[in-house]
């Protein structure tokens, strides 16, 4: 009998916790690489055609079939052991027990095929998304995937014999085909959210999700600073205050006093702080720093606190010299921006996820969950083979 998503607390959305889930060739290949067991059987590529375009469950009145769950398997280990590590392994996704009690009346297999589902009504929805926005895989996306998959097959059989097919069947994979097709929804996904973040229309349908984040601003702060240091070893790194000698820090401590002396007496802040400063990192950041709790020393991050936008501080002792600061408005820094915007987009997506109607099928309970839970299970079944 069909059920409706909804009913089942196991299968709530795991919100924000998602959106770590865009995954590089780079990651699936450690994942993979890593989670090879040298007693596993290998897997078959041949595909029942038929059985793979078999319904399994529907999302908002369309089909998710075995492939499309079957190429989410992976991606909801790896979301389940995030966020359940007393359930699934961190480092693989597998389970200790895919008979346990994951929730009232509720296995952890069961658990998981759902999340898998869950992960195949996203992808169904972003391709919706990507058919609307005019947004298609090009002939060299595909190209790119085939070589990434190759590049994977190239390394995991190098470390073992047929490593590429037993690891992808340790993580639920039934071959390269469920990989590349993981690769071609992560890559549309990508495509979509970039196009959203780019046309400020679209991306008004999530600026919602951004509240969160913008909160967070209030704990940034900026400043602009004159460092009056104690010089540096021949690598770069800056002479701390218990490597210098007295002469040295007596020394810094009196230039840190004839700049502030200046300042004091109306010369203008910046000309002095391109003149002076001893900061490696000036060139960089004209405009000052932007920074949050615990990112700077003790001393600058107290000084910069207790001041005003645009005050000045006196002299400060810090362990690599002196400083003087000026706060300023803390800077949007355009890359960061960039991805918060592209997690508001993510977040907005798992939103229209919880709410459509996802009915799961009695044949989800088909879906092959890999070798890991044949063997914890005693079970040679594969119908997805």
């Amino acid at each position: 009998m069909a059920e409706n998503v909804k009913k089942r607390k196991v299968i709530e959305s795991p919100g924000k916790k998602r959106g770590w889930a865009v995954f590089s060739a780079i990651l699936v290949v450690a994942v993979l690489a890593f989670s090879i067991s040298p007693i596993i059987g290998c897997i078959n590529e041949r595909r029942d055609e038929a059985a793979d375009s078999r319904v399994v469950a529907t999302v908002n009145g369309i089909d998710i079939t075995v492939g499309d769950v079957s190429a989410s398997v992976f991606q909801a280990r790896q979301e389940m052991a995030m966020e359940y590590p007393e359930f699934f392994s961190m480092f693989d996704g597998t389970a200790n027990d895919y008979d346990e009690e994951f929730a009232p009346g509720v296995t952890v297999a069961q658990a998981l095929r759902e999340r898998a589902a869950r992960a195949a009504a996203f992808n169904i929805l972003i391709a919706q998304e990507a058919e609307r926005l005019e947004i298609a895989l090009t002939a060299d996306d595909f190209e790119n995937i085939n070589r990434m998959v190759e590049s994977d097959r190239a390394v995991l059989d190098g470390q073992q014999q047929n490593g590429f097919n037993i690891a992808l069947a340790e993580v639920g994979f039934r071959g390269a085909r469920d990989l590349a097709r993981m690769l071609r929804n992560q890559m549309l996904m990508s495509e979509v959210i970039e196009a959203i973040v780019d046309n400020p229309a679209e991306f008004a349908r999530f600026e919602a999700y951004m509240e969160d984040a913008e909160e967070n601003d209030s704990d940034l702060l900026g400043a602009q600073h004159i460092l009056s240091g104690l010089g540096s070893h021949p690598d770069g790194r800056p002479i701390m205050r218990n490597e210098a000698d007295a002469e040295a820090i007596a020394a810094a401590r009196s230039r840190a006093d004839g700049i502030m002396a200046r300042i004091n007496a109306g010369e203008d802040f910046e000309t002095l702080m391109f003149e002076y400063s001893t900061d490696p990192g000036l060139a960089g950041n004209p405009q000052g720093y932007t920074f949050g709790p615990n990112q700077m020393v003790p001393e600058f991050e107290q000084g910069t606190r207790a001041l005003a936008i645009g005050q000045i501080s006196g002299v400060i002792s810090a362990p690599h010299g002196y400083h003087i600061i000026r706060r300023v408005e803390p800077q949007a820094d355009p890359q960061e921006e960039i991805q918060r915007m592209s997690m508001a987009v993510l977040d907005g997506f798992i939103a229209m996820v919880d709410d459509a109607e996802i009915v799961f099928l009695p044949a989800l309970a088909d879906i092959w969950l890999g070798t890991a839970y044949d063997e914890r299970n005693n079970s040679d079944d594969n119908d997805e083979e």
